[in-house]
């Protein structure tokens, strides 16, 4: 990242992964995004930890391209307690 190959966006995005949910009542499996924090965390650089504070930007829970990818971890990040 020092060298601007790449950001701490396409970092996150590594974290992000397709999960099969299925819904209540419904045999029918979808697939979803989540994003494993408990990884990322770790091994994102210092000072780059409020990256994800600015303005919320939609995603598409099912979509699995890596510009989706960085929007849907930032949401998780932004929206952590």
């Amino acid at each position: 990242m020092e060298q601007g190959n790449f950001t701490v966006e396409d970092l996150a995005a590594r974290f992000v992964y397709l999960e099969d949910v299925l819904s209540h009542g419904d045999s029918n499996k979808e697939k979803r995004l989540r994003f494993d924090k408990k990884k990322f965390e770790p091994v994102i650089p210092q000072g780059l930890n409020n990256w994800y504070e600015t303005a919320e930007t939609a995603f598409e829970e099912d979509s699995p391209s890596w510009e989706n990818r960085k929007k849907f971890a930032a949401s998780q990040l932004r929206n952590r307690t």
